[in-house]
């Protein structure tokens, strides 16, 4: 993937079209939210495939982010995620 500056994002091209990444909500998503969505999104793709493999199919998962925990004092790094 490649990312290009702009004004105020970073925008990459996918195959399902623009995405825009940036610190202020207004112009893109933040940093932050995609790496939830990233670790909420894995966690419901490996919960699906120990279903399939034990022979338990799911038709459907829910995944809910309850609490993401940032650490101001270190570039508000994320350091907990609670996931339902």
């Amino acid at each position: 993937m490649k990312f290009e500056m702009t004004e105020n994002d970073f925008e990459t091209d996918t195959t399902f079209g623009n995405l825009q990444i940036s610190a202020n909500d207004e112009f893109g998503f933040r940093p932050y939210q995609l790496l939830v969505s990233s670790v909420a999104v894995c966690t419901g793709g490996v919960l699906r495939k120990i279903l399939e493999r034990k022979r338990m199919p799911a038709n459907h998962i829910a995944i809910e982010v309850k609490e993401v925990m940032r650490n101001e004092e270190f570039a508000n790094r994320v350091e907990k995620i609670k996931i339902k």
